[in-house]
């Protein structure tokens, strides 16, 4: 397991049974509790609807979506997919990808458990502006490439690009893999096209 901090931590309700889990994360709230819907999300059996609260503020609720993992090999991968949003996707949060809002484990019935949430997005069918979703697409995986990202999975499936009413949004980080040196060579390529329209390149290539 990562090594969570004990006072920060997340009480999860699925399927009759209550999980305790814990986060290394030390800004994220003292305690949370989340209710997970019964019904996977998109037809996945490890992504959930679920609602989110602050024990600290429990008026206030957050609809979000739970990747659960109950094996190594799931575990391995959703920790995988926390160690990038905490890191280089955190500019594109919100924009290209979800918002991250955390990252739990701990351990029930002899096995590893755990959990990451994300924003959820009301979809919309991806046959509406195709042109427009394409080019917003191909847009955020020139951000990804940007930041030494590599998905790892769109070349071969469309399931990790949602369209929703905000824009589509690339998910499913647990294959990606970082390669700074091509992200270095792209940004020192992009940064010559655009000197050579006559224009000064951006602060960021």
């Amino acid at each position: 397991m990562s090594q969570s901090n004990k006072n920060s931590w997340l009480t999860i309700s699925f399927q009759g049974n209550t999980y305790p889990l814990y986060s290394a994360d030390t800004h994220q709230c003292a305690h949370r509790t989340l209710t997970i819907d019964g019904v996977p999300y998109r037809q996945s059996n490890a992504v959930y609807n679920a609602t989110l609260t602050d024990k600290s503020s429990p008026r206030e609720t957050r609809t979000v979506i739970a990747k659960l993992a109950f094996n190594v090999s799931q575990y391995q991968g959703i920790l995988r997919e926390a160690s990038f949003y905490k890191q280089e996707l955190v500019p594109l949060q919100g924009t290209v990808v979800p918002k991250f809002y955390g990252f739990y484990d701990g351990e029930a019935n002899g096995g590893i458990i755990g959990c990451l949430l994300l924003e959820r997005y009301t979809a919309i069918p991806k046959s509406q502006n195709v042109i427009e979703t394409c080019r917003q697409t191909l847009l955020g995986i020139c951000k990804l490439h940007q930041l030494g990202v590599y998905h790892g999975s769109l070349g071969t499936s469309t399931r990790d690009i949602l369209s929703t009413i905000s824009g589509p949004r690339i998910v499913d980080f647990s294959k990606a893999f970082r390669h700074q040196a091509q992200a270095q060579a792209y940004n020192q390529a992009m940064a010559t096209v655009h000197l050579a329209s006559g224009a000064p390149p951006p602060a960021r290539w």
